[in-house]
């Protein structure tokens, strides 16, 4: 099986930043280059894609609206006419088909060298004293740049969906926000506490003895996604809430400003915790822009509060194809507690597409292409469970590597849903239960040991609304530590009118950004 584009050039990039400094500087050099051309070929080679697909769908729709007008005339020679049209417009899907297969060949050639490269950045490797990994996997745990931080992102995704789907209802939260919270409370953990938090959020292994390059990692995937010339709105901020005149670690400060930009503000937790609450929703309110309010509920900062560590990120991205507003009409949702009656939208073009089995994989793009939400829905009814326990990054990995361009008629229903989770039982069950134990908890490297320190509660909450235009997604985290003190065949029918799990991932990384289920649109 082909392996798919997109994980193939994240593999390169690991091989490359994997590379140590006593490889040829000439030869990385050369390196760098072919990456770069690959690159620009891979972007180039997307948008002829894309380009495709739209001509393909007007053309489509050319056919369609020629054969219905032929139809309703009875004029002999308006119906040769139309057949005549017909064949031409056909004719051009079929000179359009052999395009998208040229354009597939040249993909397949654009992976061999990538291929190459990868390769010759593991002999590389090998020469400066460690052993290649073997050429079909992704060359090694502990090195930095967005891919890894991604993997990590996207394993801890699914254990925490795993942790939390029994709760019941809809679900939808950002392993994103959570995971980068979490790992700027990490910088500050030591000995088995730290070991425990890496685990947890399946850090890279080497983590321990190189924790400045999982920091650089996640600095490099917030600053690909904070891109401001992106055809989208997404912004992510991060923010220490500290009490006031507290003898903090400077390298944890400097550590936590330089790769999260999480600058130290300090407020008053001891004299006003109420007032310090306030300012930090504040905060959170205007990053979201207004999505997450009230993400710190009343009484949650005790005066013992030392440290609020915070994480907020915001989407709001426009459909490639949006949905036509006029084609949303009602229908029935079978929730597990009854039908119910939704606004459904409608449409029917091409996207990426495969057959799971168990349930259908579809991808959604949103305009600019570097962001997608992907669809996983059930052929049953009841069919949910079963997806849910197939959920795992090696899995979804497999699914976006076959996906394939497919004529679909796609019915999804419009929603809003907001979740919020008090986290600090699901996570001690994941594996971090010293972080929130104040006798065992070990965050020395936060204030010096001066007194112990302990994680109280790690508080997320997240919106997000999908409708015909687009999607707008926010969430936000906060850790609070307290110290003692093809058109020639019918489409593809997938009807999202039963409860399915679905995720906006970036593209690019792919990195899961938010992560959720719709078990009924109306609640």
């Amino acid at each position: 099986m082909r392996r798919p584009f997109a994980v193939l050039l994240a593999a390169v990039l690991l091989a490359l930043a994997a590379v140590p400094a006593a490889a040829s500087p000439a030869e990385m050099a050369r390196l760098k280059e072919m990456m770069a051309r690959l690159q620009a070929e891979r972007q180039q080679v997307e948008a002829q894609r894309a380009d495709c697909q739209a001509r393909a769908d007007q053309l489509t729709h050319q056919a369609v609206a020629i054969k219905e007008a032929a139809a309703r005339s009875s004029d002999p020679a308006e119906a040769a006419r139309a057949r005549e049209a017909v064949a031409e417009t056909q004719a051009a899907l079929q000179a359009t088909a052999k395009q998208t297969a040229e354009l597939d060949a040249r993909a397949a050639k654009l992976e061999k060298e990538l291929v190459i490269v990868a390769q010759r950045a593991a002999k590389m490797k090998a020469t400066a004293g460690a052993a290649p990994p073997p050429a079909s996997v992704a060359p090694a745990p502990s090195i930095s740049g967005p891919p890894r931080a991604a993997d990590s992102v996207n394993a801890f995704a699914f254990d925490l969906y795993g942790h939390v789907r029994g709760e019941g209802g809809n679900l939808f939260f950002s392993p994103y926000s959570i995971s980068s919270a979490l790992a700027m409370t990490w910088a500050g953990a030591r000995g088995q506490t730290a070991a425990e938090m890496a685990k947890t959020l399946a850090l890279p292994q080497g983590a321990a003895t190189q924790p400045e390059r999982v920091h650089a990692a996640f600095a490099a995937l917030m600053k690909s996604l904070n891109d401001p010339k992106a055809a989208y709105e997404l912004t992510v901020a991060n923010a220490l809430w500290g009490q006031k005149g507290y003898a903090f670690q400077a390298s944890f400060l400097d550590l936590l400003d330089a790769h999260y930009g999480a600058g130290l503000r300090e407020v008053d937790f001891a004299r006003d915790a109420e007032g310090a609450r306030q300012t930090i929703n504040r905060w959170v309110e205007k990053e979201t822009r207004d999505k997450i309010k009230d993400l710190i509920p009343a009484g949650a900062l005790p005066p013992l509060t030392r440290l609020v560590l915070t994480n907020a990120i915001y989407f709001k991205g426009t459909w490639r194809y949006p949905f036509g507003k006029d084609d949303t009409k009602d229908e029935p949702f079978f929730a597990p507690g009854g039908t119910v009656q939704v606004p459904m939208m409608r449409d029917t073009k091409h996207f990426q597409y495969t057959d799971a089995k168990t349930h259908h994989v579809l991808e959604l793009p949103y305009k600019g292409g570097d962001l997608a939400m992907v669809l996983l829905v059930p052929k049953a009814k009841d069919g949910l469970p079963a997806v849910e326990k197939a959920l795992a990054a090696e899995a979804l990995a497999a699914w976006i590597g076959n996906l394939k361009h497919e004529r679909v008629r796609v019915r999804l229903p419009r929603f809003k849903l907001t979740w919020r989770c008090m986290m600090a039982k699901v996570l001690s069950k994941m594996g971090m239960p010293r972080a929130f134990d104040p006798e065992q908890a070990e965050f020395q490297g936060i204030n010096g040991g001066r007194e112990p320190l302990w994680i109280g509660e790690v508080i997320h909450k997240a919106f997000v609304d999908v409708n015909e235009e687009g999607t707008e997604a926010a969430a936000a985290t906060a850790v609070v530590m307290l110290g003692s003190a093809a058109p020639a065949k019918g489409p593809i029918e997938v009807r999202c009118d039963r409860p399915f799990v679905f995720l906006i991932r970036d593209t690019r990384s792919g990195a899961i950004l938010f992560l959720g289920r719709v078990v009924n649109p109306k609640e």
